[in-house]
C-alpha cells in the first residue's frame, strides 16, 4: 500500500452531477460494507492505493475501493462499488485482485461488485450473506440503501 499520487490529489475541478451521486452512493455502500465485513470477523480496508510496475516497468497506480481481510480464514473480500454496473468493473476486480494475490500471496481473494443499478442479465446477482468465498470467480450485488435490511440484514 501507498500514499496517494499525485494526479489523485483534485485541483479545482468540479465533479458533474453524476460523478458526485457516484461519489455519494460510493461513500454510503463503503460505510455499510465496513460494518458489515466487521461484524463478521474481517477487517476492511478502504480507499487503498497499491503502486506496482506494469510489464514494461511503468509506474502505475490502483485505488481499491475495499478489501476486508478474514480474521480467522485465508479470505478476502474485494469490494469494487459503481452506482451503475459496467463490464470494466470485472476488468478493475481482475486487476485489483492480481495486484492483491501478489501482495497476499496465501489468501483466497473473491472480487464482488457492489452497484445500485444492474441491468445485465448474462450475470447472476448475489445475496451478500450468501457469498461464500471458495464458489465464486466473482459476484455482484446489487445494494440500494432503502432496502438494505431486505439484501443484508444490518441496519
Amino acid at each position: 500500500m501507498c500514499s496517494p499520487p499525485p494526479f489523485a490529489i483534485a485541483k479545482g475541478k468540479k465533479p458533474t452531477a453524476a460523478q458526485r451521486a457516484g461519489l455519494r452512493y460510493e461513500e454510503k455502500a463503503l460505510a455499510h460494507l465496513e460494518g458489515w465485513a466487521s461484524a463478521r470477523g474481517y477487517s476492511p480496508l478502504s480507499k487503498q492505493w497499491i503502486e506496482y510496475r506494469d510489464i514494461s516497468g511503468r509506474v502505475m497506480w490502483a485505488e481499491v475501493d475495499q478489501f476486508a481481510i478474514s480474521g480467522d480464514t485465508d479470505n478476502i473480500l474485494l469490494f469494487e462499488v459503481k452506482i451503475r454496473h459496467t463490464r470494466d468493473a470485472f476488468k478493475q476486480l481482475g486487476r485489483y485482485k492480481t495486484l492483491l494475490a501478489s501482495i497476499y500471496p496465501n489468501h483466497h481473494i473473491c472480487p464482488i461488485e457492489i452497484c445500485q443499478y444492474f441491468d445485465m442479465e448474462e450475470y447472476k446477482t448475489t445475496i451478500l450473506d450468501e457469498i461464500r468465498p471458495h464458489s465464486l470467480p466473482h459476484a455482484a450485488h446489487i445494494w440500494e440503501p432503502s432496502i438494505l435490511t431486505t439484501l443484508v440484514g444490518i441496519n
